[in-house]
């Protein structure tokens, strides 16, 4: 059970501050993730249809 908002103390020190940060870094996405994400996917349109074309035709590629 959390404690009441009242029962939270006004003052925030540092060491609550650092333990607070920590336990937000867990919690969220890692940074290598949210830099895939953010990444431009590489494509390779000419490839890929030349790549079916190939298949549609029973060759190998």
């Amino acid at each position: 059970m959390t404690k009441h908002v009242l029962d939270r103390p006004k003052t925030v020190s540092p060491a609550m501050m650092k333990q607070a940060v920590a336990i937000e870094r867990q919690n969220g996405p890692h940074r290598a993730t949210l830099a895939l994400q953010r990444r431009r996917r590489n494509r390779a349109w000419d490839h890929r249809a030349k790549f079916y074309t190939l298949f549609a035709r029973g060759m190998e590629p």
